[in-house]
């Protein structure tokens, strides 16, 4: 299954803030969100990946600030779960890459089961 997202995940350092001894998800945890859910909404058919899983994934950035990979992964992934596995701990292989100085930030992933 082939999924090009128009964006790019956030990084998990991103994801949550805290104030007074409580932990909360932050505005920009919450956009992605919204964006994922608008984006997944227009899909038909998605497939539910039940057994092992693979993911190959490329980012694709316009500008050459530094980001890193796993950070990127940890949100995409949470965001993937229960829209096309169960769970991330599903996945047994992974193969990503980031690519800078393209046209216009976005999310290639090509998942499967294995």
């Amino acid at each position: 299954m082939l999924i090009t997202l128009p964006f790019l995940p956030i990084s998990v350092n991103q994801s949550y803030r805290s104030s007074k001894n409580r932990v909360y998800k932050s505005g920009k945890l919450r956009d992605f969100e919204k964006k994922m859910n608008d984006l997944f909404e227009t899909f038909e058919n998605i497939e539910f990946l039940k057994g092992n899983i693979a993911i190959d994934i490329t980012f694709e950035l316009k500008s050459f600030r530094k980001r890193d990979l796993d950070n990127m992964l940890k949100s995409l992934f949470d965001s993937l779960e229960d829209r096309i596995f169960e769970n991330d701990n599903q996945i047994f292989e992974i193969k990503c890459r980031k690519i800078h100085g393209c046209s216009e930030d976005k999310t290639i992933i090509n998942i499967f089961e294995i």
